[in-house]
């Protein structure tokens, strides 16, 4: 029962080599050594015919684990997930036989036939200050711990209180720089992936959150920036690139323009201007971000992470054409740049495994739902508003008992309509006798159109502005 001691002595005292426990597993001889027996089958705690092992292994003699091998998987950290083992409940309260080399003969397993409502003595082996037990699966929020101006706040819960989680955030620890400054690199994973790893250490169904804020790709996109151009010295450029006037009053990027050449695959997005209530008629606020971030720019020779917001902009007007002489008096005068740091911004799209994302009301909850990306729920599309308010909807729906459905995610990519319009657009608004495809394929394009015309395929072809 001193493993717990014992280990933490030894991470202070690096010259211990180990521990010695008796016994690691149960053997034959020394009969009942370790045993703890009852008055029912040893009246006199006398061992007699019939005993054959010593009873004090942490381990039994066919490789089941006990409680205390579980109390020492627990004290010697090789697992942070609680453990729990329990006393023969047919034995529950009663008097036993004493032992030097035994402090616990409970075992991992709740089935006890014939025993039902019968009190049983369960025990919890972790390094946490407090744990709780939930009973046949029930899991119940029964209070908030927070710091409110520096101090510590619980507030008590009933199981009629409603607790919805955010858990995790792909803004979470972000960092911002000046013009003259980049951005510091965050070193805390911050309250909501803190909070998420404290619920998942009480239940495997509250996720993993391990998956997604640790060991992060070092090329992950982590920079972004907002670019404020103060004039129109670089409108020429966007103009030539986007073809459309920034000030037109429409969307002027279409989406995201990723610069394929460039070291960072730097892109940026330009949205309908003015951006901002506040924004003068001649400036325009543009949106930068960089997808690589282990690797120097092409026109500043730094990672993307180590640039100050002028050099993020000089980069960015080196790309889409603005004369390198021009570069470094716009990026400092006619523009504001400000560098943001965002450690966790890719996090959604990790590697991860059903059950790494906890479903939106975990197996059993009573009063506790988890809302956002980061919660599990049916065949929708991350890094969107949409999935967090679809979650949020189930979470209100499931937990109040209200009979309304979600509303359903439109099945786009089983719909071919929604698929000949996506392939028109994806090739710059081209038909098919316009698109560049090998003489064979063309061959029976033509032919097959004479096929199907006047039917509901062609309809459909030219409803996608395809013929």
């Amino acid at each position: 029962s001193d493993a717990y001691a014992f280990w933490e002595f030894a991470k202070t005292n690096p010259a211990l080599i180990g521990d010695f426990v008796w016994a690691g597993m149960d053997y034959l001889g020394e009969v009942g050594v370790g045993s703890w027996e009852y008055r029912e089958y040893a009246p006199d705690f006398l061992h007699g015919a019939g005993w054959v092992t010593a009873g004090s292994g942490r381990v039994d003699l066919i490789g089941n684990p006990l409680g205390e091998a579980l109390y020492t998987k627990v004290a010697f950290e090789l697992t942070d997930i609680p453990q729990i083992a329990v006393v023969p409940v047919s034995h529950t309260g009663e008097k036993h036989s004493p032992s030097a080399w035994k402090f616990s003969n409970a075992i991992a397993s709740w089935s006890w036939n014939g025993l039902d409502g019968k009190k049983a003595s369960v025990e919890v082996y972790s390094r946490a200050p407090a744990v709780e037990l939930y009973i046949n699966g029930k899991k119940v929020a029964k209070k908030i711990e927070m710091v409110t101006d520096g101090k510590k706040k619980t507030i008590s819960l009933t199981r009629n209180d409603l607790v919805f989680v955010t858990n995790g955030s792909i803004t979470e620890s972000s960092t911002y720089g000046t013009n003259s400054a980049p951005a510091p690199t965050p070193t805390d994973i911050g309250g909501s992936w803190k909070l998420w790893k404290k619920l998942a250490a009480q239940s495997p169904d509250f996720g993993h959150p391990e998956k997604f804020c640790e060991n992060i790709p070092a090329d992950n996109w982590v920079i972004s920036a907002t670019v404020t151009l103060k004039d129109d010295s670089v409108t020429p450029y966007i103009e030539k690139i986007c073809k459309k006037d920034p000030h037109s009053g429409s969307i002027v990027s279409s989406g995201p323009v990723t610069i394929r050449d460039s070291n960072w695959l730097y892109g940026f997005s330009i949205s309908r201007q003015p951006h901002f209530r506040a924004q003068k008629k001649n400036q325009t606020i543009v949106w930068l971000y960089g997808l690589f971030s282990d690797r120097p720019g092409n026109y500043i020779k730094k990672k993307i992470t180590e640039c100050t917001g002028a050099e993020l902009c000089a980069e960015w007007l080196y790309h889409i054409g603005v004369p390198e002489s021009q570069i470094l008096e716009i990026a400092t005068t006619s523009a504001n740049t400000v560098p943001c740091h965002m450690p966790f911004i890719t996090t959604y799209f990790m590697p991860r495994a059903l059950g790494d994302r906890p479903l939106v009301v975990p197996n059993g909850s009573v009063n506790l739902a988890f809302i956002g990306n980061y919660a599990e729920t049916v065949r929708d599309t991350v890094f969107t508003t949409e999935y967090s308010v679809r979650t949020a909807m189930e979470a209100v729906y499931t937990l109040m008992n209200v009979d309304r459905g979600v509303p359903e995610v439109f099945g786009s990519c089983f719909d071919v309509r929604v698929l000949l319009r996506s392939l028109y657009y994806l090739t710059d608004k081209k038909t098919l006798r316009q698109m560049k495809l090998p003489w064979f394929v063309t061959l029976l394009e033509r032919r097959g159109m004479k096929k199907i015309q006047n039917t509901y395929i062609e309809e459909l072809l030219r409803d996608a502005h395809l013929v």
